[in-house]
């Protein structure tokens, strides 16, 4: 199995979360337009970080330690984007943790997948 990059992981983060947020948008009637580039924004502002959080989990720990690290940073960007949405869409808070735990929760599955 071969290793993403960071750009290679990103691409696929987009290409999953922002489908789903066109989804939540036009359920929601929310301007789509405006939800992916928050979106795309959110992604952008909070992989990298979460990529180099994963990085610096020390190599020795043992697997089950390793997931609850991953866990722990899937749901701190969970947070950290759902503010962005909160702040940015003015969606309210429970609808902007909402579609922030569907985006995210579709691609770490995706990412965990492969």
């Amino acid at each position: 199995m071969r290793v993403l990059t960071q750009m290679e992981a990103l691409a696929l983060t987009l290409a999953i979360e922002l489908p789903v947020l066109a989804m939540c948008a036009r359920l929601a009637r929310w301007p789509l337009r405006r939800v992916l580039v928050v979106g795309a924004l959110a992604s952008c502002l909070t992989h990298p970080l979460a990529w180099w959080a994963a990085l610096s989990m020390p190599g020795t720990v043992p697997v089950s330690e390793f997931e609850i690290g991953l866990l722990a940073i899937e749901v701190l960007v969970t947070l950290a984007e759902a503010l962005l949405f909160l702040v940015l869409l003015r969606v309210g808070w429970v609808r902007a943790l909402g579609v922030s735990v569907l985006a995210n929760g579709a691609s770490a599955l995706a990412g965990w997948w492969l």
